[in-house]
């Protein structure tokens, strides 16, 4: 229980700097490590990502029960317990708990939550013979002292209890990890008539070398109780860490721990090991990849099965893509989420339109071809993409998991607005966009045209070519001018009045009585029959044929009027002979 008495509040900033000096020693590769959190009804995971966590608390009255621990199997341990209060002040936590397990209780409302130092611990064995040391007593020197706890031969050390008394006001300070205070008892004694304040501190260590710093200037000793532990024994009393870390079968008869050190632990006597078996731990990886391989594990289905602690290595399309360092999964399973795009890649036109088609990506190492379940590890590749009856070389694509597609040089649609002068033509004239037929008059649209690329258009009427050109097209609206030569036919007779039923032929078009026709591109000479008889003239832009037959009717009636007159001309001239000379017999015209 957190007694807020025996709080030495100092500002939480001081604290933060002083655990921030004790790193935790992980991996260079990418950690996937937790500890286990429960407080009251309310339990998780806590993946770890540096030295240290804060974990807030989650009441507002009365008090709750925490439980915190890292994998027994793993080389973490809680170095140290701050409680953070509410008002911004830290102090460590007094009780007991080991770098593998610790159990606490904590006031709701003042205290804001726990500050969790971690650090380097070697993971027990599964199971050990306990031994009780031999105690004995040094003597403390104010300032620092290095207590170093002697281990007998064929023993490992567990833990010591430390009674550390002095005379006279002061306190002690721990300096070094995995060690920390499990309560202090004041009292007073009577030296020579004067009452001096004795205090006991009671510390606890999980490691044989132990700094303190002793602020006080009286006499002062420290009383030193070690614990050792051994794998090789018979009978006696033995600890036992079972499921979810190891299936242990043992004989002997159990009983409640006195003191818990492990999670999932049991105090045995007269034990004996049949078999035990290193527990798998299960990590869900998203998302599945087909064309995941992992080296040091057994990867089926999205999930691998690996020993605690161990380092793996995840090949995509077999090449290296990560080097896993698994550290501590207290609750037997865990989940990994890979940062890859497993969906496939989506192709986009320039012009912003889905693309159905093919991605072949390549690095240079390997080749993969994305599509459902198969994995893309985010970078920089080189593409072939084949939509539609094109194919594209890409040098250089940026995938990316926030925007997975290809823009290839596209257009979905692309839409080319043709004017031209050919308005004025006989007939209706007609496009041909590639060779394919569309009506003239509206904006043609194309789909699936490549940038950058040529678009013929023609102009025609009548299977004969008007206009011809090329359009390159860099955008999903084009507009070109198409112009038309036209020519104006002027067929007259003799008196320059003009006469119908004449046909004008040039290049394969046939125009019948046409003022105005318009020349195709490759007509060089234009024909005109008039009454059964051809007249042949240069293109230009007036062609005028005069024809002696047929007369038009105002000829005719030009010429009839002439001929009149020129009969009473004649008549007259003949009466005006007659008159003078007298009356001939006959008049010849």
């Amino acid at each position: 229980m957190i007694d807020q008495s025996q709080v030495d509040a100092r500002p939480l900033l001081a604290l933060m700097v002083a655990l921030l000096s004790l790193p935790i020693a992980l991996a260079s590769t990418t950690q996937l490590s937790y500890i286990y959190v429960q407080q009251g009804n309310y339990s998780y995971q806590y993946q770890l990502t540096g030295n240290a966590v804060l974990l807030p608390q989650k009441c507002s009255s009365g008090s709750i029960n925490w439980l915190i621990y890292p994998d027994p199997r793993s080389y973490i341990g809680i170095s140290s317990i701050q409680i953070i209060y509410s008002n911004g002040t830290a102090a460590p936590y007094i009780g007991f708990y080991s770098p593998k397990y610790a159990s606490l209780t904590a006031p709701c409302g003042s205290v804001y939550g726990l500050y969790v130092t971690l650090g380097q611990y070697p993971p027990p064995s599964p199971y050990g013979y306990l031994e009780p040391g031999v105690n004995y007593t040094v003597k403390l020197s104010p300032g620092s002292d290095n207590i170093t706890i002697p281990t007998p031969p064929g023993f490992s050390f567990l833990y010591a209890l430390i009674k550390v008394v002095f005379i006279g006001p002061g306190g002690v300070v721990i300096k070094s990890q995995f060690t920390h205070p499990m309560n202090v008892i004041k009292n007073y004694t009577e030296v020579g008539g004067f009452q001096l304040p004795v205090t006991q501190e009671t510390i606890i260590a999980f490691t044989p070398q132990v700094l303190i710093y002793l602020n006080t200037s009286g006499l002062a000793y420290a009383s030193i109780n070690p614990v050792y532990y051994t794998t090789v024994f018979n009978t006696g009393m033995a600890y036992v860490i079972g499921q979810p870390f190891y299936d242990v079968e043992y004989g002997g008869s159990s009983f409640t721990p006195l003191i818990q050190l492990f999670p999932s632990q049991l105090l045995v006597r007269n034990i004996s090991i049949s078999s035990i078996t290193t527990e798998p731990a299960s990590i869900s990886i998203t998302p599945a990849c087909s064309n995941l391989i992992i080296s040091g594990g057994q990867y089926s289905g999205g999930k691998l099965r690996v020993r605690v602690p161990s380092n793996v290595t995840l090949f995509l399309n077999g090449v290296p893509f990560m080097n896993l360092s698994i550290s501590s999964i207290p609750t037997g399973s865990a989940s990994l989420s890979l940062n890859v795009l497993s969906d496939g890649i989506n192709i986009v036109s320039l012009d912003g339109q889905p693309l159905n088609g093919t991605v072949v990506l390549s690095n240079g190492r390997s080749t993969i071809r994305p599509g459902p379940g198969v994995c893309v590890p985010p970078g920089t590749y080189s593409a072939i993409v084949v939509v539609n009856n094109y194919s594209f070389q890409l040098g250089h694509v940026n995938v990316t998991l926030l925007d997975p597609y290809i823009t290839v040089p596209l257009f979905y649609r692309t839409s080319i607005t043709i004017k031209t002068n050919a308005t004025t033509c006989p007939g209706s004239p007609y496009l041909l966009v590639n060779g394919e037929r569309e009506q003239y008059g509206f904006p043609v649209s194309l789909g699936y045209v490549r940038n950058g690329s040529s678009v013929s258009v023609a102009l025609a009427l009548d299977g004969a070519v008007l206009s011809q050109r090329g359009v390159v097209i860099n955008g999903t609206n084009e507009s070109i001018y198409m112009p038309v030569n036209s020519m104006k036919v002027k067929v007259t007779d003799i008196l320059g009045f003009p006469i119908s039923n004449y046909v004008v032929v040039i290049g394969n078009l046939t125009y019948f009585d046409a003022r105005t026709i318009c020349v195709p591109s490759s007509a060089s000479f234009v024909v005109v029959q008039v009454n059964g008889q051809d007249y042949v003239a240069r293109i230009a832009p007036i062609v005028h044929v005069t024809v002696l037959w047929p007369l038009t009717f105002k000829s005719m009636i030009v010429l009839s009027f002439l001929l009149m007159i020129m009969l009473i001309g004649i008549v007259s001239a003949a009466i005006r002979k007659h008159s003078s000379g007298g009356i001939d017999d006959e008049v010849t015209i």
